[in-house]
Order: C-alpha cells, then sequence, then structure tokens
C-alpha cells in the first residue's frame, strides 16, 4: 500500500502527539497508509530541556527570563533549533507525495509536493508561519475560528471538525453512571495539568482552591485527586499542602485510586503520562471523579463524562476564548473564581453536570473521524 500520509511527531509531545495518534489510527482503520515521523535530535532535546528548565526556574512564568522568552518566541522562523527540527523534516518529504496532517505548529512542514493540515487549530500567535502553510486547518468551536481569522487566516482554509475524543472513553453508561454518582451526593473532584502549567493555575490551587477545600475534604464530603505533567517535585508540593492542612495524602505516578485518601497525587513523567492516567481514571467507572478542574476540559469533559470547570474560570485571571464561548452557551460556570466550586462540591453540581451532559451533544466529539475524512478529501482531489 502507498504511504499516502505522514505525521511528524511533535517535540513537547503530551496532548499534540495524542491528537496525531488518534487521527493516524482512524486514517489507518479507513485504509490510508501513514508514516509517524520524528524531528527530534539531541540538540532539539536539549533546546525543550533548557527551556522547561528556564520556565521552572523562572517560577512558571511569573518572573521573566529573557533567554526563556527567546526559547519561545511564537515567530517559528526565527529559532535555529526549531529550523533544525523542520529542516529534518523536509530532507524527509523530498520525495513525498502525500499529506503531511501536523499536531504541532513547531512540526508543521508542506511538503513540496502535497498539503499540509495542521490540527485542532494549534494557533501560536499571528505570525506563526505554519498556520500560513498550511492547506487546512481543523478547528474545534467558533472561538478557535475567530482567532485564526483574527489572524487573517482564510476562512476557507478553515474545517470545523470537533473534539478528538479516544474511541476508549467515548462510552455513555459513563456519562449516566457519573451523573447518578453526583445525585447520590458522591463527589470526587479531578484537578488535571497540563502542558506547560501557566503559574496562575498553580498559585490558584495552592493558595485558594486546596485551602478553601480542605474543610470539604476532611469532612469526607469530597476526594480530591490532582493529576500533573512533569515530576515527582512538582505533585511533591501539592502534598506538602495536604498535609499543611491535615490531609492524608499519597503520591505516586501508577494506580493510586483505591484507600481512603483525602488527597491524592498521580503524576507522570511525561505530559502524555499524565494524560493517559486521568484518561484511565475518569473512564473507569469504579473511579467516582464526578468534576474535572482541567485546562482541557473541553477534550476530557465532554468525553469522559464527567461536569467539568475550566481552571480559566475558576482562577479568573485567564480566560480564553473557548472558555469565553463556554460560559455564553451555559455550559461553563460563569467566573466566580474558586467561591463556586465549594459549593458545587457540597451538592449543588448535579443540574450543571447535566448541562455538561447535553451541551456536549452540541459539539461534534468525533474529530479524527472527520479530520480523517478531510485528509482523505484531500489526497483524493491531489
Amino acid at each position: 500500500m502507498k504511504e499516502r500520509v505522514i505525521i511528524p511527531h511533535s517535540p513537547i509531545g503530551g496532548g499534540h502527539e495524542t491528537y496525531g495518534l488518534v487521527v493516524a489510527a482512524e486514517l489507518q482503520r479507513r485504509g490510508v497508509e501513514t508514516r509517524w515521523v520524528s524531528p527530534d535530535t539531541e540538540l532539539s532535546r536539549l533546546y525543550w530541556g533548557i527551556a522547561r528548565t528556564l520556565y521552572i526556574m523562572g517560577g512558571g512564568g511569573e518572573r521573566r527570563i529573557g533567554f526563556y522568552d527567546w526559547l519561545r518566541q511564537k515567530d517559528n522562523g526565527n529559532n535555529p533549533l526549531l529550523r533544525l527540527g523542520q529542516h529534518q523534516l523536509r530532507q524527509t518529504l523530498v520525495d513525498f507525495e502525500g499529506a503531511v496532517v501536523a499536531s504541532h505548529a513547531h512540526t508543521a512542514v508542506k511538503p513540496p509536493r502535497g498539503q499540509l493540515v495542521l490540527l485542532q487549530g494549534d494557533v501560536h500567535g499571528g505570525k506563526d508561519y505554519a498556520s500560513k502553510a498550511a492547506d487546512i486547518i481543523t478547528v474545534p468551536i467558533d472561538a478557535s475560528r475567530a482567532e485564526l481569522t483574527g489572524f487573517g487566516i482564510p476562512p476557507e482554509k478553515l474545517a470545523q471538525v470537533g473534539f478528538f475524543v479516544p474511541p476508549e472513553i467515548k462510552n455513555e453508561e459513563i456519562i449516566e453512571r457519573r451523573l447518578e454518582q453526583l445525585h447520590s451526593g458522591r463527589v470526587h473532584l479531578g484537578i488535571f495539568f497540563t502542558g506547560a502549567l501557566p503559574s496562575p493555575h498553580l498559585k490558584m490551587v495552592r493558595e485558594t482552591l486546596l485551602p478553601n477545600l480542605a474543610p470539604l475534604i476532611k469532612s469526607g464530603d469530597i476526594q480530591v485527586t490532582i493529576y500533573t505533567f512533569t515530576d515527582r517535585q512538582v505533585a511533591q508540593s501539592f502534598l506538602k499542602l495536604g498535609k499543611k492542612h491535615g490531609l492524608s495524602v499519597a503520591c505516586q505516578n501508577k494506580n493510586i485510586l483505591s484507600g481512603n485518601w483525602d488527597l491524592r497525587v498521580i503524576y507522570g513523567e511525561t505530559t502524555k503520562d499524565a494524560i493517559e492516567n486521568s484518561l484511565k481514571a475518569v473512564g473507569d467507572l469504579n473511579n467516582p471523579i464526578s468534576i474535572l478542574l482541567t485546562m482541557i476540559g473541553e477534550r476530557l469533559g465532554w468525553a469522559a463524562g464527567v461536569a467539568l470547570v475550566p481552571l480559566s474560570v475558576v482562577n479568573q485571571t485567564n480566560v480564553g476564548g473557548n472558555t469565553r464561548w463556554g460560559v455564553e452557551k451555559g455550559l461553563f460556570l460563569p467566573p466566580q473564581a474558586t467561591i463556586a466550586v465549594p459549593e458545587m462540591v457540597r451538592g449543588h453540581s448535579s443540574s450543571f453536570a447535566r448541562q455538561i451532559m447535553t451541551g456536549r451533544k452540541l459539539l461534534n466529539p468525533n474529530g479524527a473521524e472527520n479530520t480523517a475524512a478531510i485528509v482523505q478529501d484531500l489526497l483524493n482531489r491531489a
């Protein structure tokens, strides 16, 4: 079978890598031959390692470090290490005549004789070369579309495809069971971090949310699990906070969902680990997660059947376009910060959860299937 699609591996992994894998699996199911390639080199790995170290040294962005800003600048063309990875991809694509489906703008290279599809409207700024080079950019919601057109991307390049939902958690039974758990008054609060952690979110959880929830946790009204990317150091900071408030705590990077712990922290060595851990948890009917605070709530919440509150809403300081859209549609809580969350977990979250579960049907959750159809159409027209 002729190889027709290349999916470049994002050097930062995580959600972007997950999107690429889900789309690759769907294309293969349709009989389209795909190849997963990586632009990783020792230099590129060094680059991401330096960026991550500087991010942590800078307090997660609270203290600006000039070199870090340079590393993370949004114009991909200016960074020599990113250029190196893109050059390697171009070498791979010299004789390739299919489509490149890129799950991250950093690895989005258009083949000389083919098309470039950029997944999930992954935009890093108006000057992002990848957005201009792409033939098709898939976007999940109207807010993403508006953001891209605001950057000057022609509307005809944008295809609305919904969210990428791994098939193992597309389960209506989970949704109904989650609602039953909420109605019965059992609440398990999940707090999920992924990607680069914005420092306001960390600050909000450490200084406001967990202290406010501690009395409810100690009274047995709720249990809390924190899923975090990165390493044990970040996880331990949450455990120290829990102990400070008199909570029994557990931490490891494997399944610690059993037992009567007040606060559990599940961490992953990589963002991908954290995502996989959390997906297993929300898809496990024996694990009564009923509310999920998450930076990517739109994807996990609709997919897994949990009531969700995006951290950007809880935090109030970082309400993005997707969240504004959700608030306007009545799917997310209005920005009332941490005051609202303890009230929700006291047993007032059932109607909100019903809104979320109904609201998820407003959008098409089958982003991978629709993206595969778009790619097939591009290949057929080539």
